[in-house]
């Protein structure tokens, strides 16, 4: 039998530490599992910005995003569009300022990190929030106006005058479903029935045992508030409309972080 030579011995082991796939003890994708993804959630919220304005430390920081990272994402997480999820956050906490919207991707999923579960409902099954459903797919918790429930669909948008009777049709901005087709919604003061049938920026208030209400204007910016949904801006700080709050110790943010 031919021996191979020194030097080729050599150049094969050369040749396979020099290869494109992972050796031995390589990590591998950082974001694959849901520890991974929150350790890096964590060091990207952890920006030096925020931690001179929540006066914090690195390490405890991480600590704290970690364990609210864990809490926050449902079951069924998967790394598929994990990436543009960090992104956001990174995006969101780099100036130690955050917007309604940034508030929105950071301390509930949307936006960007809307897609990080498979909720385990498929296609049809009835449903009370998007997460219960196959979000990597594209799937949302689609809820006809004035119910409580929905079912696990792709949405298929439809503009005003178009059937939206089919569980997946949802009405563009500007209208709502009123169970058959979609109709333009309500301007201040109209009668009402649910939020969906009013103009954006305001709210259908009905009465205490009445079933009937009025579309109603949201609370301005510097309003005093207790919800983030009585707002115009849908960002209630500190019992007050904001548009977009900088971190520090007299917010409620700066606790996790």
């Amino acid at each position: 039998m031919k021996r191979s030579s020194p030097l080729a011995l050599v150049l094969l082991l050369f040749s396979a530490c020099s290869s494109d796939e992972p050796g031995p003890g390589a990590g591998g994708n950082k974001l694959r599992t849901e520890a991974g993804f929150c350790t890096e959630w964590a060091r990207v919220a952890c920006h030096p910005n925020v931690l001179d304005a929540c006066e914090s430390d690195e390490d405890g920081c991480n600590e704290r995003q970690r364990t609210f990272c864990e809490d926050l994402v449902p079951s069924g997480y998967a790394s598929s569009h994990a990436t543009v999820c960090i992104q956001a956050v990174k995006t969101a906490y780099s100036d130690a300022t955050l917007t309604a919207e940034e508030s929105g991707v950071v301390h509930h999923l949307a936006g960007d990190c809307s897609r990080l579960v498979d909720g385990g409902r498929a296609e049809g099954d009835t449903c009370t929030d998007s997460f219960q459903c196959d979000t990597l797919h594209d799937f949302e918790c689609v809820i006809k106006p004035g119910e409580s429930t929905g079912t696990c669909q792709v949405p298929n948008l439809v503009g005003g005058g178009d059937r939206c009777d089919d569980p997946e049709v949802v009405c563009e901005e500007g209208y709502y479903c009123d169970g058959s087709h979609c109709v333009a919604v309500f301007d201040v003061d109209e009668p009402c029935s649910n939020d969906a049938m009013c103009v954006a920026g305001h709210s259908c208030v009905i009465a205490t045992d009445a079933t009937e209400g009025v579309c109603t204007p949201k609370l301005a910016l510097r309003d005093p508030c207790t919800v983030d949904s009585e707002c115009t801006s849908n960002f209630c700080v500190n019992d007050t409309c904001r548009e977009e709050v900088d971190l520090s110790l007299d917010t409620p943010f700066c606790a996790d972080l």
